[in-house]
């Protein structure tokens, strides 16, 4: 059991996961002139919050994750609410579930910092894209290294610069940065701290 699981059944109940979530959405929807046709794919969509301030503006979403404990909640949310246009599906990007020029929207919050092949990923974004597709991506400024424990091995955040590099290089052709919430925490030291998010959106 991953730390996602075990974090699944409480995920919702911190008020600023929720708060997050939210305020990411709302960028999205200022930024997207969405016409309510658009498929999406959520990866990385832990218990669906980003996905549950979306769905009445588009017309289906896959929410992929790795986590089966969160992909649980998911489902759970998805039966409550009787939601039509939501479907949950176990899956990474290599995973022939997601096939390529298929969305016509991805976006991942919190996601890619975990992911330790960046520049692969968003190779692999840009092939699941439709054209003129577009990619959001939600994550945190680089950091000190103090936002997670000492056990963690993925990105201590990112440079907006460099990761507009490595996302014109993967073949997007627009890539816009956007600050979109701040994460006040205690951080791995015992301190309190701030941390910066950017909302990144590349057009296909």
């Amino acid at each position: 059991m991953n730390e996602f699981d075990i974090k699944a059944k409480s995920w919702d109940e911190n008020p600023l996961n929720i708060e997050r979530a939210k305020a990411i959405a709302d960028i999205i929807k200022e930024k997207i002139s969405f016409t309510g046709n658009e498929k999406a794919l959520d990866y990385g969509c832990g218990t669906g919050l980003l996905s549950m301030n979306l769905f009445n503006d588009l017309k289906n979403i896959i929410l992929a994750d790795t986590s089966t404990r969160m992909l649980e909640v998911v489902n759970e949310k998805i039966r409550n609410n009787a939601i039509k246009n939501m479907t949950a599906i176990d899956a990474d990007l290599n995973s022939e579930a997601l096939s390529e020029n298929n969305f016509n929207i991805i976006y991942t919050s919190m996601t890619l910092h975990h992911i330790e092949d960046v520049e692969g990923s968003l190779r692999k974004f840009y092939s699941l894209l439709k054209p003129e597709g577009q990619l959001c991506i939600a994550d945190l400024d680089s950091e000190d290294g103090t936002f997670h424990d000492d056990s963690f091995t993925g990105h201590f955040g990112f440079d907006r610069g460099d990761l507009k590099i490595k996302t014109l290089n993967a073949g997007f052709n627009e890539v816009l940065f956007y600050d979109c919430f701040t994460i006040n925490k205690i951080n791995s030291q015992g301190q309190k701290q701030s941390y910066t998010m950017f909302l990144m959106i590349a057009q296909k």
